[in-house]
C-alpha cells in the first residue's frame, strides 16, 4: 500500500489496516515512490501491532520495481533508463544485498512510466506482480506472462497488491497470502515469498483456497503445498486435493500445468474437498485459478512443482567409479 509519503495516496501510515497473512496476523508493505519517508511512521508503529515490511516502489521512466525489507532509512537509486536491463539489474543487486526483495510492479499497466521495458525473462527477481487492484487484461496479461517464465523452468513468485493510492483503490484487494513458519518477523516472511508460498484472492477473507499434492504410491503420502516441491523417483499416480471456502455460487476452479488446463470444476457452496488422481510422467508444477461466471479472477495459487529424478543405481555408480579411475 501507499501511504501519505506519495503524492496520490490518500492514506495514514499509522492508522492504515493491513491485509491478513496466515491468518493468524496482519501484514502490510508499505513501498512508497522513490523515497524513504515513510520509514519514519513505521519507526513509530507500536511493536505488537501489525508487521509493516519497509520498501521502496523503485519508480522509473520504463517500469516499476518493489523492494521489501529494506533497512530502514535506505534509498534504492531510482535514475534508471528505459530499457537499460544492465543497470536494473545492478538495482536489484543492490535490493538483494540489503537481504531485501525485488519484485516487478504491474508490468503493463497503462499508467505513464508504469508497463516494464526492462529484463524480460525477470532473471534476478523474486517475485512479479500479476494481479494489481481489480482484474482487468492488464493483469491477464501479466498472468501469461508469468506462465511463460514458469513453462521457460523459471521459478518465481506471482503476487497480488491493492496498490492503495486513493480510496476508490481499497485495500486488501486483492489480497497476497504468505504462508511462513514465523508471521511476526521480516525474514520468514520474505523467504516465504521467494519460495512461492503464497496465494492471492480478491479480498481479505475469501475465497480461500486449498491447494495439496501427494503421491499415491508409497507409504510416505506427505501432503505437499504451494511453493513446495514433490520429488518422485519414477513416473507415477500423484494425488491433488482442492477446496475453495466462500466461494460465490457458480465460480469455477481450474488446474494449471506447463500443458495447459488440465481439469476444471464447478464450485458449489456447501461442496467440500474436490480430489483426484493424475498420472505424471515427466516433471511439472501445477498451480489453481478460481474465476467467476464472467471470467474475472477470485483467486489463483502459486505452483507446486514435482519433479522426476530416477535413483542412481549402485551397480551404476560403481561402473562410473571404474571408468574414472583408468
Amino acid at each position: 500500500m501507499h501511504t501519505r509519503c506519495t503524492a496520490t495516496a490518500t492514506g495514514r501510515s499509522r492508522n492504515s489496516p493491513a491485509p491478513r497473512a496466515k491468518q493468524v496476523s496482519t501484514l502490510s508493505a508499505s513501498p512508497d515512490h522513490n523515497t524513504l519517508s515513510h520509514h519514519a511512521d513505521i519507526a513509530r508503529l507500536p511493536s505488537d501491532g501489525a508487521l509493516v515490511l519497509r520498501g521502496e516502489e523503485v519508480t522509473t521512466y520504463g517500469g516499476h520495481v518493489n523492494a521489501w525489507g529494506l533497512p530502514a532509512n535506505t534509498l534504492i537509486d531510482f535514475r534508471v533508463q528505459p530499457g537499460d536491463g544492465a543497470q536494473m539489474s545492478k538495482v536489484v543487486g543492490k535490493i538483494h544485498g540489503f537481504g531485501a526483495l525485488a519484485s516487478i510492479n504491474h508490468p503493463f499497466a497503462l499508467c505513464g512510466g508504469c508497463s516494464w521495458s526492462y529484463d524480460r525473462a525477470a532473471r534476478s527477481f523474486d517475485s512479479i506482480e500479476v494481479w494489481n487492484g481489480a482484474w482487468d487484461q492488464t493483469d491477464e496479461r501479466a498472468l501469461q506472462w508469468w506462465d511463460e517464465l514458469l513453462r521457460g523452468g523459471r521459478r518465481i513468485t506471482a503476487i497480488g497488491s491493492s496498490d492503495t493510492h486513493r480510496r476508490a483503490n481499497p485495500l486488501g484487494h486483492p489480497t497476497t497470502h504468505v504462508f511462513a513458519s514465523d508471521v511476526s518477523r521480516e525474514e520468514p516472511l520474505l523467504q516465504a515469498i521467494r519460495e512461492g508460498r503464497v496465494i492471492v484472492t480478491s479480498e481479505p477473507a475469501r475465497p480461500m483456497i486449498s491447494f495439496t499434492v501427494e503421491a499415491v504410491q508409497g507409504k510416505a503420502r506427505i501432503r505437499h503445498n504451494v511453493g513446495e516441491e514433490l520429488a518422485l523417483n519414477t513416473a507415477g499416480l500423484i494425488r491433488f486435493r482442492i477446496a475453495a471456502q466462500s466461494a460465490p455460487d457458480g465460480a469455477i476452479a481450474a488446474l494449471i500445468s506447463q500443458s495447459g488446463e488440465l481439469r476444471r470444476f464447478v464450485l458449489r457452496p456447501n461442496r467440500e474437498e474436490v480430489s483426484f488422481e493424475h498420472h505424471i510422467q515427466t516433471s511439472a508444477y501445477f498451480r489453481v485459478e478460481v474465476r467467476d461466471r464472467t471470467g474475472g479472477m477470485l483467486a489463483f495459487t502459486n505452483p507446486i512443482y514435482v519433479s522426476i529424478k530416477p535413483l542412481r543405481s549402485s551397480t551404476t555408480g560403481r561402473a562410473a567409479a571404474r571408468t574414472a579411475g583408468r
